[in-house]
């Protein structure tokens, strides 16, 4: 039984401003890292607009672009680089001293705090570097540039000069920020955690490992269809995937409804072209599959 597949649109939606893509390609070093994140939009970020500036501990950027999207259209964001803690972000502005935040030990319970002058309305991210609660000091650096904004965070312990973590990101004019991180001694992975809108309270969501390439945006892409037997029947249980078209990394799964429709996120960020495969479910010789190709993500 041939069945077929109708693209009826992708739309970004609205409402988690909190989703990491692993773009699932490893970095051998810090200084190749550093290359990609200069590589992005053309290599136009190579060419910086203003001064290199670096300061200790507690750093806060404001009006850097924002992965965070809304309504009226891309907002600024704040990144604060957290001496003791690592790296967190949010939408709007943070204000006064930051305070230190840090893992409890053998546990993914996040304490401290940070002062603001209310919690945030769509909430913030944050990435623990420092899970053995080392007291660090944290030298950052931002350089603004025409496609976006560039910042990093390099944390040592007092009085040593061997690195704790290196964090480095790239928040660019089209809404979105591609980071990657480096552990020096300091466990395996990293802790990615949240603050919920209009709340004061972090919680952990997850793990993220080192010198790998991300992605953080406000919401994944997400993609809808049809699909239909060969007598133009819905066709229900059928199993429709999606593939980055340049990577070939499955970047999507779901299972048709009843009445034959999917609705898919896709871990896919704008500018990508993926392709859905949607399979039959006859036994061979008669298993075929349907390719609807070259859907961009917009």
């Amino acid at each position: 039984m041939a069945i077929s597949i109708i693209h009826q649109g992708y739309v970004n939606t609205e409402g988690n401003p909190y989703t990491v893509i692993d773009l699932m390609q490893p970095i051998g070093n810090d200084e190749e890292g550093i290359g990609w994140l200069k590589s992005i939009d053309g290599g136009s970020s190579t060419n910086g607009l203003g001064a290199s500036s670096t300061v200790r501990d507690g750093a806060v950027y404001i009006n850097v672009p924002s992965p965070f999207k809304s309504t009226s259209g891309l907002v600024n964001s704040t990144a604060a680089m957290i001496s003791d803690f690592g790296f967190m972000m949010g939408s709007d502005k943070f204000s006064g001293a930051l305070q230190y935040m840090e893992i409890e030990a053998g546990s993914a319970v996040i304490k401290g705090g940070y002062s603001r002058v209310a919690p945030p309305t769509k909430g913030a991210v944050g990435i623990a570097l420092n899970q053995k609660s080392l007291d660090l000091s944290c030298y950052t650096k931002n350089i603004m540039y025409a496609s976006g904004s560039y910042v990093e965070s390099i944390g040592k312990a007092d009085g040593d000069n061997v690195e704790a973590y290196a964090f480095y990101a790239f928040f660019d004019n089209k809404g979105g920020c591609h980071f990657f991180f480096s552990l020096r001694g300091n466990g395996s992975v990293a802790q990615l955690c949240s603050m919920p809108p209009n709340s004061i309270n972090v919680r952990f969501i997850g793990n993220l490992e080192p010198l790998r390439k991300y992605y953080l945006t406000d919401a994944a892409a997400n993609i809808s269809g049809s699909v239909f037997d060969s007598a133009g029947l819905p066709a229900a249980n059928r199993v429709v995937s999606a593939y980055d078209r340049r990577t070939l990394h499955h970047v999507g799964n779901t299972i048709s409804l009843p009445d034959g429709t999917y609705s898919m996120p896709v871990a896919s960020k704008t500018g990508n072209s993926v392709f859905v495969v949607c399979l039959d479910d006859d036994a061979p010789p008669d298993f075929e599959a349907q390719i609807i190709d070259r859907i961009s993500i917009i």
